[in-house]
């Protein structure tokens, strides 16, 4: 069992799910969701094998307001992923992004095992994310 806040975390994978749809050029042709666990996290990831992402720019997407160059043409507020970092910590994890440019990406999100109800998000924690 994982817990977590559902909301959030479906609102998570939707949105990963949705990046990979707007972002993934017109290569894409495949989006593939998975699960695994370690010792002390549950690890989601979304897979597509679109268009990529630099290494050198992967940490800037998980900034505010931060967009790469080549998504100027793509609608966006550059807060999705700033926001999935803020609520994969509130779940004492992190997210994060492998990528080969042409060849696609991963995005990762990690949860801790160890959540108890009282570590996940409150409803006054809530409004500081939205």
């Amino acid at each position: 069992m994982v817990n977590v806040d559902p909301v959030y975390m479906e609102g998570v994978i939707l949105n990963l799910v949705d990046n990979a749809l707007k972002y993934g050029g017109e290569r894409l042709s495949e989006i593939r969701i998975g699960y695994e666990q370690n010792r002390s996290h549950h690890i989601f990831s979304v897979t597509d094998n679109g268009g990529g992402i630099d290494q050198e720019e992967a940490e800037k997407v998980f900034q505010l307001f931060q967009r790469l160059e080549t998504s100027s043409q793509i609608a966006g507020s550059g807060m999705g992923l700033a926001t999935v970092k803020e609520i994969a910590k509130k779940h004492l994890g992190d997210v994060w992004v492998e990528s080969v440019p042409g060849r696609g990406a991963t995005f990762y999100l990690s949860i801790s095992r160890d959540l108890e109800s009282k570590d996940c998000i409150s409803l006054e924690q809530k409004a500081t994310i939205a």
